[in-house]
């Protein structure tokens, strides 16, 4: 942490100014009178469990863990934009409540982002190819890709290689650990814009869109930092595409 937290200070930050604004987003809500609509059921309990989620991931991230924390914000993800392709349709929080599939998630992670994206009213298909984009690359270190994990686990030394166990406070290292703060507190974002939007039934205070548009801005500013610092090329520019769903082998399509 003495290590992590000065380089992370601007993340940790942000990060505590969306957490606060998640806690208050419900509360505001759940003071809002009138029936409790399914939308606002499911909204509900998704924000909390991104909430928790999302605690935990900054607190893997500080201490080394940043491979962890990316884990984790593969389901931060989900539940944020499951909270936005929801939205206020009780039908489709229905089909959300009566989902019994164990093995596969309610909507595909692509159309997940579509979905949110067109009620946000953004019609810029590469909004939600960026978003997913994002999700494929937490899913890389969630499903233990070996390239991915190769590079974690060992360090070359000259004539050797040393293997890595514990908190990893390297460059890879701060480097998972910034990606995990910022997007994830980004996704964070989004699923407050679209539950202040959908389930609260008094207009937005002043002060609320005030906080909401500044902490946008900062979130641009961490996006801008991280591409000067760490750049924007793909690694993998022959494999890591977009992959419309019902376009892909035979494996589940629920999974990245």
């Amino acid at each position: 942490m003495s290590v992590l937290e000065p380089k992370l200070r601007e993340h940790l930050a942000l990060y505590l100014r969306v957490y606060n604004l998640l806690g208050l987003a419900v509360e505001k809500s759940l003071a809002t009178k009138g029936p409790v609509t399914p939308s606002k059921k499911v909204a509900t309990a998704l924000l909390l469990r991104l909430a928790n989620d999302l605690r935990c991931s900054v607190l893997l991230a500080v201490r080394g863990y940043g491979a962890q924390a990316c884990s984790l914000c593969a389901s931060i993800y989900e539940a944020a934009f499951t909270i936005a392709a929801i939205g206020p349709d009780d039908a489709m929080a229905r089909k959300w409540i009566k989902h019994t599939d164990p093995t596969r998630q309610f909507l595909n992670s692509l159309e997940m982002a579509k979905l949110a994206m067109r009620k946000f009213g953004v019609s810029n298909a590469d909004a939600a190819a960026g978003q997913y984009v994002q999700y494929q690359q937490f899913c890389f270190a969630k499903h233990l890709n070996p390239q991915y994990v190769q590079s974690r686990a060992f360090t070359d030394r000259v004539g050797s290689m040393a293997l890595s166990s514990g908190p990893d406070v390297s460059e890879n290292g701060e480097r998972d650990a910034s990606f995990a703060l910022e997007h994830g507190t980004g996704f964070g974002f989004l699923a407050i814009y679209s539950f202040v939007q959908n389930q609260t039934s008094s207009p937005i205070s002043n002060d609320l869109v005030n906080e909401l548009k500044a902490i946008e801005n900062e979130l641009l500013s961490l996006k801008a930092n991280a591409a000067k610092r760490w750049g924007i090329d793909n690694p993998f520019p022959d494999k890591w595409k977009i992959r419309e769903p019902g376009k892909r082998s035979k494996r589940r399509s629920d999974s990245d």
